[in-house]
């Protein structure tokens, strides 16, 4: 949200569509900012650039199914505890988001708008 409301270029869609609309949505975008999630493993398969973060999940062995690699940008943090694959944090801290520089991720952003 905070990178939509740098630039006018931005459009935020959180929350705003159905599943149906974010492949055409993804196939015309300069770039996709999102979790790890489905919606990120789409916008790579159609060719957007992606930006997206990975906490919980093994980062080397999740494969976004981008044809260039170089579209796709993860941004993660080294813990020990990382990766846990738990889809509830065993250390109740979920360190491996919150301490994720979404400001990295903004700056990262603005270089592509």
């Amino acid at each position: 949200a905070s990178v939509a409301q740098k630039t006018s270029e931005v459009i935020n869609l959180a929350g705003k569509t159905q599943i149906m609309d974010l492949a055409k949505l993804m196939k015309h975008s300069k770039f996709v900012i999102t979790n790890d999630s489905g919606p990120a493993h789409l916008a790579a398969y159609m060719g957007a650039r992606v930006l997206t973060w990975i906490g919980a999940a093994d980062a080397v062995n999740t494969v976004m199914l981008s044809q260039d690699p170089n579209k796709v940008k993860v941004f993660t943090v080294p813990l020990t505890c990382s990766p846990c694959l738990k889809n509830k944090c065993p250390l109740g801290t979920i360190d491996c988001l919150k301490k994720i520089d979404m400001n990295e991720v903004a700056r990262e952003a603005l270089k592509h708008t």
